[in-house]
């Protein structure tokens, strides 16, 4: 998959990939910080995963201040559902192999600063268009605080020794030139038997064909909201359990399987070092139900590590 790289003024379409599923609100925030963006040159792929005819309304309202491509599927999965939407970009582009382009995976309940996209455009730039790949952090959109994720505190090269800490999906933005050869594994992400981890093993898989990657946090920022963990909620529980399972396949699939051996580290501090560390801290604390969810990430990693085909 080579990737000639072009000045800015080159690759100025963005098109954004959004699966969703069973979110109304969130969405219409989504949609009205599009609408605000002082780069225009960008359309959306939604990706409708809904039975009901619950955003039909809100694409027709919005697809007269922008391109909206509505895609309805049946099937469940936020890997699947963004194959789905690569595969239509992809029937979009097949006619000009030298458009260059950038691609996003905004979530259904995030939101862009409005200069968002002009930023990204200006970093590449600023970079020296080197870069095929652009991350920066979350941000809660009230306290202005990361909001998920391991971020760094300073800007810098992605590699295999740290790529697990400087992107989440709704971060990553990748320059193209032509078609998409690269999908997700459908074995991973919400609505698969591994809950987690697809956009790290995309990444990963991205960085291993050559694409270079800058984590620039300074310039590159989302609105996504802050979701606490209740220690004593059971919901909280299973999904440190499920999202768990993620991981531990991404570390079958590329560690054990692939021989990564740059991965080991990580390996290390995901699967003894941190759950474990939780664990014991939660017994210190005399926190038994804190004791439980660092139980449960520790076994859904080793749950999806031994399962994942």
């Amino acid at each position: 998959m080579e990737q000639m790289l072009n000045k800015s003024k080159d690759m100025s379409k963005f098109y954004l990939i959004l699966a969703t599923l069973g979110r109304r609100d969130e969405l219409i925030n989504f949609l009205e910080s599009l609408k605000n963006q002082t780069y225009k040159n960008f359309e959306l792929i939604i990706v409708d995963q809904n039975e009901t005819m619950l955003i039909e309304d809100l694409i027709k309202k919005y697809s007269s201040f922008y391109t909206i491509h509505h895609i309805k599927i049946k099937e469940k999965g936020l890997s699947l559902a963004r194959n789905v939407g690569i595969k239509y970009l992809n029937s979009i582009l097949k006619d000009n192999q030298n458009q260059e382009i950038i691609l996003a995976f905004p979530d259904d309940d995030c939101e862009y600063p409005i200069t968002l996209l002009e930023d990204v455009v200006k970093s590449f730039e600023a970079l020296g268009n080197k870069y095929h790949i652009l991350t920066g952090i979350s941000i809660d959109k009230k306290t202005l605080k990361v909001s998920s994720g391991r971020f760094e505190k300073d800007g810098c090269e992605i590699d295999c020794n740290n790529f697990l800490r400087n992107a989440i999906s709704v971060t990553i933005f990748i320059r193209y030139r032509g078609t998409i050869d690269l999908l997700f594994d459908e074995n991973l992400g919400v609505g698969s038997s591994f809950g987690s981890a697809e956009e790290s093993d995309y990444l990963y898989r991205l960085l291993k064909l050559g694409f270079k990657a800058y984590y620039y946090p300074d310039k590159i920022k989302v609105f996504h909201p802050k979701k606490g963990v209740n220690f004593k909620d059971h919901r909280d529980r299973y999904r440190a359990f499920y999202y768990g399972k993620g991981f531990g396949a991404f570390f079958k699939k590329n560690l054990i399987k692939a021989g990564n051996i740059c991965l080991i580290p990580e390996f290390l501090k995901l699967f003894f070092i941190r759950p474990i560390g939780g664990m014991i801290l939660g017994l210190l604390k005399l926190n038994f139900d804190m004791f439980l969810y660092y139980k449960n990430v520790l076994f859904g990693r080793w749950d999806g590590l031994l399962k994942y085909k």
